[in-house]
């Protein structure tokens, strides 16, 4: 059974990074104004958040029971999220995007290190190669999962904003660059009237408002899901010392 939970929150979990980290990048270049280097930049304390949460969880879950820790991550994320959803156009944007993104990505390590360890410690010892393969296609398929979907309603939202305030004096190519993405619209900026791009860039970042409120519920309704599923694993054993 702690296989198969494992392997549920890994999916579900690594749904909602993978798409929110698809409208982050987009959102620090194409919102925010940054740079790729810059957006690079801001993208590292998330990135030491994960590896901070990777390395915590399996000792933590020494002390504590895994259900608790996988519980108490998630929840983190999910604040991470609704963070995300207070999201608007203005420069302190990124500060929030980082903060909120951090709390995910802590999440993102928790569950990656102590779900692959619950997922090939629940496997026979002659299935454990096998178990973490397994692990690996899951995060892999949770990643392009996300991106797929968290992307498309982001998108769905952005052309149901954009489209109804359209000026009628754009031209057939600007129309169509400006339905299809903030990315397209920022490609033709300089044939856009004055304040179509910032209408862009508002009709995305509702379309990220709302994704992110999505991954928020999920990664809750997920955290407490296995508080209760995990909840019979008991504390991970320390591995043996050297003799």
């Amino acid at each position: 059974r702690a296989f198969s939970v494992a392997l549920i929150i890994l999916l579900i979990g690594l749904v909602g990074v993978g798409g929110i980290m698809l409208l982050v990048t987009q959102y620090l270049q194409l919102v925010a104004g940054l740079s790729p280097l810059a957006a690079g930049k801001m993208m590292g304390p998330p990135a030491v958040a994960m590896v901070i949460g990777g390395i915590a969880a399996p000792l933590l879950a020494r002390y504590v029971r895994p259900a608790y820790v996988v519980a108490g991550a998630l929840a983190l994320s999910a604040v991470g999220y609704l963070a995300l959803v207070r999201l608007g156009t203005d420069p302190s944007g990124v500060g929030l995007v980082v903060a909120g993104f951090s709390l995910a990505y802590l999440g993102l390590g928790t569950i990656a290190a102590l779900g692959t360890d619950l997922i090939v410690g629940a496997a026979p010892a002659n299935k454990a190669g096998s178990a973490s393969a397994m692990s690996e296609t899951v995060q892999e398929l949770g990643l392009g999962l996300g991106i797929a979907v968290i992307g498309s309603l982001s998108t769905a939202i952005y052309r149901s904003n954009i489209l109804a305030g359209l000026p009628g004096t754009l031209s057939e190519q600007a129309q169509r660059a400006v339905a299809e993405s903030l990315w397209a619209a920022t490609s033709v900026a300089n044939q856009l009237p004055d304040g179509v791009l910032a209408e862009a860039q508002t009709a995305f970042t509702r379309g990220f408002n709302v994704a992110a409120g999505a991954s928020a519920g999920s990664i809750a309704v997920l955290a407490v899901a296995a508080a209760g599923a995990l909840r019979h694993v008991g504390k991970i054993s320390a591995p043996p010392a050297d003799s």
